[in-house]
């Protein structure tokens, strides 16, 4: 009898270090294989795509004025939460063509500009979902601060495109990058009437210092500046990451 228990405890032994072991590689292959985003929902390797699966925080659609105002409740909820938002873009957000091309009025943009701004504080996750957002500027009509985006000082902006399919990018005859079916950041155009020469930096998008921009989709494309960084200019102390 006590051989039997002692040839019992051995089996039950192996099998609990075999369990542990399985469920040691069950876990690494997990692991290596899933990802969770900013609000822990899960994003699942599929290999060299991502299938991402969430529920975005806000959504930008509707009417110019519409996706203002929510861009704004976006970049003030972040502020006030001290915490990561995610903004889905959901159709193109054209300026308009007459006017002052403001984008719309908020907390989310600089007063006269229309530059879409991530403020001191906000840390925001931007999908581009395919769409485009242009500021409807081009050299010809190019104004003081006249860029698409800009990011603060201690502010953070995460731009993506959940559209992008790497099958499509490599089956796509190329001639230009406006021609990439991908989100894009388009139409900006800042002049050097600005009161500060600071300000004359970048027409697509830029990083003011101390600011953090993480491009991990999307293009940036057609944007003029008279003074650097036409497409993306990063300040001094600041962080680019793509």
């Amino acid at each position: 009898m006590a051989k039997v228990i002692r040839k019992f405890g051995v089996m039950f032994f192996v099998t609990v270090i075999l369990c542990l072991l399985f469920a040691g590689a069950l876990y690494t292959s997990i692991s290596n294989k899933t990802i969770f985003d900013a609000n822990e929902n899960l994003v699942v390797d599929s290999g060299d795509e991502k299938a991402v699966n969430y529920t975005p925080d806000y959504t930008l659609d509707g009417t110019n004025e519409e996706m203002a105002a929510t861009w704004s409740q976006a970049i003030q909820a972040s502020i006030n939460e001290k915490s990561v938002k995610t903004v889905l873009l959901n159709n193109d957000w054209i300026a308009p063509a007459t006017g002052n091309h403001l984008f719309g009025t908020g907390v989310g943009f600089w007063d006269g500009s229309g530059s879409l701004t991530i403020h001191k504080n906000a840390n925001i996750i931007f999908d581009l979902n395919g769409h485009t957002i242009s500021r409807g500027l081009s050299k010809d009509n190019a104004k003081s601060l006249g860029r698409v985006i800009t990011v603060s000082t201690n502010s953070t902006l995460t731009i993506k495109d959940s559209s992008y399919n790497a099958e499509t990018a490599k089956n796509t005859n190329v001639s230009h990058l406006s021609s990439l079916p991908f989100g894009k950041i388009t139409g900006g155009a800042n002049s050097d009437d600005a009161a500060t020469a600071g300000n004359r930096l970048g027409g697509g998008i830029a990083v003011i210092t101390g600011g953090t921009l993480n491009f991990y989709g999307g293009i940036v494309t057609g944007n003029y500046v008279v003074g650097n960084g036409a497409g993306i200019f990063v300040s001094e102390k600041s962080t680019l990451n793509f």
